[in-house]
């Protein structure tokens, strides 16, 4: 029979989600009513206790504006003398492991109810930054390895019931054996505890230590001497010099093609735009580029491409974690912007920097035209009216049906509508199709609610 109840509910980003998830963090925080046990109100996750609201404000404040923002769990064990935060800890780090992910939550406990239990957010993304879905076979998980604490510690519960059964009579003798009893019983958990998680590791360590050493002995034969281990080393190291030095010279060799005449160079220090679009031209039946480019060539554009993407996806990571950009502009004059500046002053910036006024490094600069893109992406559409001294304003946070009015408008070339750039109508449609995407999500999550109390 199930004992362990699992409550779950989400706060999405949308309709100031942040104020609503962080009015909850108080609210189980500092819940009027004494707890039964003086049970301290902090925050507790899966490695420590004592964090306060701050802390977990904090991390509400590092999620995405988007989509789900927090996951809110009610967990109980369905037993007064159990261990709260033992069974949340055990409970999530095991939901965790089950769907692959490094879960970010952080727990609260209640004493003051019949019923002991504990509050718990989670993160919707996880440590790593990938996307932390709850469906209902993970309410069912839950339970289960809630279900297996409790069964473990089940002779406790006993020991506690049998005394109040019991009564008055012979309590010393009672409780002595009653004791032993727990603590052979106690004995026997830890030691399987450390056959599965330390003997066993340590035993399969072993075994693998003596199978590279039977190994070792059946290709090297008797253990060779001193002079002869450093001379193979030498030949390694050689031989490994040599392989670099050949792959480089292959790496480095540049990519000569014509164009109308005109010798045009490419190497692995070109931009990754320009290697992209040849590496484009190439997959064209009958190109220039497929005609002159040989097999051999298109492997090693092919390299450089996948090593540009590399280093672009590592630059981008890098830039997300800047947070500012103070510019030493001379003459004791400093400037600093941040992601929250205005398009304004990031542009200046980046003409400075064009200019070379200023010196940015690649991270800053990557970080400069994310925060731009940013800005960019949510500044509003302004039109133009042909004939007419006003203009309309359009912004991302309008309904989807303006929005789409719009962009039919312009579709269907109407005059006031042409006054739209077609840079400003491509975020139009990306507005659109993330309201779309939005709309989609909610009835999903209607659909899945409906179901779960049906």
């Amino acid at each position: 029979m199930t004992r362990s109840v699992v409550k779950h509910s989400y706060i999405k980003a949308a309709n100031k989600g942040r104020g609503r998830a962080k009015a909850h963090i108080n609210y189980i925080r500092f819940r009027p009513g004494k707890d039964e046990n003086e049970v301290n109100r902090s925050f507790f996750t899966d490695r420590a206790d004592g964090f306060t609201a701050n802390d977990v404000h904090r991390a509400i404040d590092q999620q995405e504006n988007r989509g789900v923002l927090m996951h809110k769990l009610i967990l109980s064990p369905g037993v007064k003398e159990a261990n709260v935060q033992q069974f949340v800890r055990e409970t999530m780090t095991e939901l965790g492991r089950s769907k692959g992910l490094d879960l970010e939550w952080y727990a609260v406990e209640h004493q003051n109810t019949a019923n002991p239990h504990a509050h718990v957010v989670v993160m919707a993304t996880d440590k790593k930054g990938r996307q932390v879905r709850l469906r209902r076979p993970d309410y069912t998980k839950v339970k289960e390895v809630g279900d297996e604490y409790l069964e473990r510690n089940r002779l406790l519960d006993r020991f506690k019931e049998h005394e109040r059964v019991k009564g008055n009579g012979s309590k010393e003798a009672t409780s002595r054996t009653l004791k032993e009893r727990l603590v052979g019983a106690l004995k026997a958990a830890k030691e399987e505890f450390n056959r599965k998680t330390l003997r066993a590791p340590e035993q399969q360590k072993a075994d693998r230590l003596e199978l590279l050493l039977e190994r070792e002995k059946e290709s090297l034969g008797d253990m060779p001497s001193t002079e002869e281990l450093a001379g193979k080393r030498s030949r390694q190291e050689a031989r490994a010099k040599k392989a670099k030095e050949i792959a480089w010279e292959y790496y480095s060799t540049e990519i000569r093609l014509n164009f109308a005449g005109a010798s045009v160079d490419y190497n692995w220090n070109s931009s990754l735009l320009e290697l992209k679009k040849l590496q484009q031209e190439y997959l064209k039946v009958g190109s220039s580029v497929r005609q002159q480019l040989t097999e051999d060539e298109y492997k090693r554009l092919d390299t450089w491409v996948k090593d540009g993407n590399y280093l672009e996806k590592r630059l981008f990571a890098q830039a997300l974690g800047v947070k500012d950009l103070s510019l030493d502009l001379g003459a004791e004059q400093k400037l600093t912007v941040t992601k929250a500046s205005s398009l304004s002053e990031l542009n200046g910036v980046r003409k400075m920097d064009r200019k070379g006024e200023i010196v940015l490094t690649p991270v800053e600069a990557k970080a400069l035209d994310l925060w731009i893109r940013e800005q960019e992406r949510v500044e509003p559409i302004t039109i133009k009216v042909p004939g007419k001294d006003e203009e309309v304003l359009y912004e991302k946070s309008d309904s989807r049906e303006a929005l789409e009015f719009l962009a039919d408008e312009y579709e269907a070339g109407e005059k006031w509508a042409q006054g739209m750039k077609k840079k400003e109508y491509s975020k139009l449609r990306s507005w659109i199709k993330e309201k779309r995407a939005e709309e989609l999500e909610q009835k999903q999550a209607s659909w899945e609610d409906e179901k779960d109390k049906s």
